[in-house]
């Protein structure tokens, strides 16, 4: 599945932030849960959201090695 281009400002879903890394949302949800992707809790069920700025900023520095 292709997900669309989001604006850097954009809110994501833990399946839409997952697809755009192009990994499980389990591994996201670990990944979230130990820090390594920054990622946000909102409304009463504490949702995680991720904004599309900081995982293109994730994944940048994930292939630059650094």
């Amino acid at each position: 599945m292709t997900v669309r281009r989001k604006a850097r400002g954009e809110w994501l879903a833990v399946q839409e932030a997952a697809d755009l890394l192009g990994i499980h949302v389990n591994t996201l949800t670990r990944w979230a849960d130990a820090g390594i992707v920054p990622h946000y809790r909102h409304g009463p069920r504490r949702d995680r959201r991720f904004r599309a700025a900081e995982l293109e900023r994730f994944i940048t520095r994930s292939r630059s090695g650094t």
